[in-house]
């Protein structure tokens, strides 16, 4: 089991167990196994999620109320998804994004090294931990379709792999795909 400190207390132990599916995953850090466990918690828990995270955010950065409210809304009314399992395999695809990203110093999606983009993805720049790199995607503030949130929350995705790897300009990059 990963280590849940930090995590709110009101998350049950066996919340916070069966959205732990990356924790036996010796190849993701500590962040990368708790930025897969707040995907989960806001999949598998949506209610929850908003009550115990999102209602009384003040550690977090919005810009536009209106995202967090959406998010609100959207979680508030969707029903209860199955977590995602990491996966090896889309991992080393997004480690090797967040590396080329990084060494680079660039944003955005567009591979140069790294084999073509074959799986719907989020990045982040300048959020080191789980928390807050989820909590950027699923916010997704200034973002026009909220893209990165629809990745988190797409009922269809199963996989994930997510790696977080130094940056030249923003000082850390983090790079999720999802597959099925």
């Amino acid at each position: 089991m990963i280590n849940t400190t930090g995590f709110s207390q009101d998350w049950t132990d066996e919340q916070l167990d069966n959205a732990a599916t990356a924790s036996n995953a010796g190849y993701l850090t500590e962040d990368e196994q708790n930025a897969i466990m707040y995907i989960n918690l806001a999949r598998m828990y949506p209610r929850d999620f908003v009550r115990i995270e999102l209602d009384n955010l003040t550690d977090f950065d919005v810009r536009n109320l209106s995202f967090l409210n959406s998010l609100k809304k959207e979680l508030n009314s969707m029903e209860a998804e199955v977590p995602l399992a990491a996966d090896e395999a889309i991992y080393e695809y997004a480690k090797c994004f967040a590396k080329e990203s990084g060494a680079m110093g660039s944003v955005g999606h567009k591979r140069k090294r790294c084999p073509k983009n074959k799986y719907a993805e989020c990045c982040s720049y300048g959020y080191k931990a789980g928390w807050d790199i989820v909590f950027q995607w699923l916010i997704d503030d200034g973002i026009a379709g909220v893209g990165h949130r629809k990745n988190c929350l797409d009922k269809n995705f199963t996989k994930i792999g997510l790696s977080i790897q130094p940056h030249k300009k923003y000082s850390v990059c983090a790079v999720a795909d999802f597959g099925y």
